[in-house]
């Protein structure tokens, strides 16, 4: 039970900080992406996407 009590508040913690991040965004006229939680965001480059086949596939 305990457990499930602090999964839930972390649950709303994260919560409200995604609504505070999409308002700050949003007042500084910037963008926001949200990304699948399988998107390989470590194994792209930052700049151009390009992915390098080396890189093991991490699913």
């Amino acid at each position: 039970m305990f457990y499930l009590f602090g999964e839930s508040i972390t649950n709303a913690f994260w919560s409200e900080f995604v609504s505070m991040f999409e308002y700050k965004v949003q007042w500084f006229g910037r963008t926001l992406e949200k990304l699948g939680k399988t998107f390989p965001s470590s194994q792209r480059c930052s700049r151009c996407g390009y992915k390098n086949k080396a890189v093991k596939d991490l699913q």
